[in-house]
């Protein structure tokens, strides 16, 4: 009863963000996620072509368009009827017949071994994650591989920002920990990560000069030295990819 009526919560908070696009404000703040969405992206795109591939909340569409061009044989899969319709509706203008369901991600109506590969974006930590990572192992075929990119729980400075915007996030909603990640190398042999965004916190209220490539590239590089350097800051990077690999079946 409890879980269905956190999914219920997660579906009723998506379908209004999807009618109102109520996260439309806060997009110029985003300027220094680029380098982590950039790695996201270009893993998805280089290893889509000729394969299986489910976009794991597909909010109104994601990449499945963009991949079916390239040759992917692409799936969606939404909790929000909201966002669902949506992309419905827009593959279909475009001239593309793209599957896309209304579906729990916690209990997949697909068969054992179907995808390649399986990507979201901002998804795993809207579910309950022991759930999530096992049907991400069931679906994947034995050398497919899953891609995520996902906010990260410890920063206590974007935690602040968490707990003083809550109508911006459901209830249920949990960035992931050290812990998080470890619970994953229980469900995939392989397990990547890679940090992002510890000092370029400070810059993201500088908006629109952020999203200058070149000074965005400048603090990612600080970044990395820090995260190489001293891996203890990890854990307080604000997002990551994560890279699943050899599921354990």
């Amino acid at each position: 009863m409890q879980s269905e009526e956190r999914l219920q919560r997660e579906q009723n908070f998506h379908d209004s963000t999807y009618s109102n696009n109520s996260r439309a404000g806060i997009a110029k703040y985003y300027g220094i996620t680029q380098p982590c969405w950039d790695f996201y992206r270009g893993f998805i795109w280089e290893q889509t072509p000729g394969k299986d591939v489910l976009e794991y909340g597909c909010g109104i569409g994601g990449y499945t368009i963009g991949l079916t061009k390239i040759g992917g044989r692409v799936n969606g899969i939404d909790i929000s009827e909201v966002a669902v319709q949506t992309a419905r509706l827009d593959a279909k203008e475009k001239g593309y017949d793209i599957p896309f369901s209304v579906m729990n991600a916690e209990q997949m109506a697909f068969a054992d071994n179907t995808y390649d590969l399986i990507y979201g974006a901002g998804i795993l930590h809207h579910l309950n994650l022991d759930r999530a990572l096992s049907e991400l192992a069931r679906t994947l075929k034995p050398n497919g591989q899953a891609i995520f990119l996902e906010p990260l729980g410890h920063n206590p400075i974007i935690n602040l920002y968490r707990l003083l915007t809550p109508n911006m996030r459901t209830p249920d909603e949990h960035p992931l920990t050290m812990d998080d990640l470890a619970l994953m190398r229980r469900y995939f042999a392989d397990v990547d990560v890679r940090y992002y965004n510890l000092m370029t916190l400070a810059f993201a209220p500088l908006g629109k000069v952020v999203r200058r490539m070149a000074f965005t590239n400048l603090l990612h590089g600080i970044d990395q030295q820090l995260f190489r350097r001293i891996p203890p800051l990890q854990r307080y990077a604000w997002n990551a990819n994560l890279v699943l690999k050899k599921p354990r079946k």
